[in-house]
């Protein structure tokens, strides 16, 4: 089985046919579902090397249908994978809110990393989805309790919110003031490149910003 889902990838290359593409990624969404998490890592790696042909989905809200249910699995490890799913998927499902921004607050690593991973992915599509992430964001970046490694990862996502004046203001500001407040190296290195990416979609601040 392993080798059939695997094999699904060099299909997709050899015949990007529309109806072939969405009929094997509904297949692949039911095997997603319904396998151990083997199989489901197997059909992520699929996932990430198919992704330009992701378009040509004709049924995807029934794909999100299908892998949907496991993000209230009790399994992390399956919450995880389905969220990096998502993450892959990220430019068809680019409004899909609410498969991650519940995921950030877990418990388990794992699965905070891959609602990072998600949202990055995400935002990087869609302003709509920035807009609404972008004050849990804030929150969780000032947060002493989010953890220093989280903290990093979240700062670069603010990189994506630049096509928006008001949102762009948002995250600038947000950088700036953690900016003032931190000592880490790692942390100051990630928001300074943060600034200059949401600088380099917006001169007016290239001057500040140099």
């Amino acid at each position: 089985r392993l080798h059939a889902i695997v094999s699904f990838s060099y299909l997709f290359d050899d015949f990007p046919n529309p109806t072939i593409i969405n009929s094997g990624f509904l297949k692949l969404a039911d095997y997603f579902q319904n396998s151990n998490n083997t199989q489901r890592h197997a059909i992520l790696q699929v996932f990430t090397r198919s992704e330009r042909h992701m378009k040509k989905i004709m049924n995807v809200e029934e794909v999100v249908k299908r892998i949907s249910p496991l993000l209230q699995s009790n399994d992390p490890l399956s919450r995880a994978l389905t969220l990096r799913a998502f993450g892959t998927m990220a430019v068809i499902v680019s409004d899909r809110v609410d498969v991650v921004i519940h995921s950030l607050d877990s418990l388990e690593a794992m699965e905070v990393s891959a609602a990072i991973y998600a949202a990055d992915r995400i935002c990087s599509h869609s302003q709509r989805f920035c807009a609404i992430i972008s004050g849990k964001l804030a929150f969780m970046v000032r947060d002493e309790k989010t953890p220093l490694p989280v903290r990093r990862r979240l700062i670069r996502i603010f990189g994506h919110m630049f096509e928006d004046i008001t949102l762009a203001r948002l995250a600038r500001k947000t950088c700036l003031d953690i900016l003032e407040l931190t000592q880490d190296t790692e942390y100051i290195v990630a928001i300074l490149r943060t600034l200059t990416r949401l600088a380099s979609h917006s001169l007016v601040d290239v001057p500040e910003q140099i």
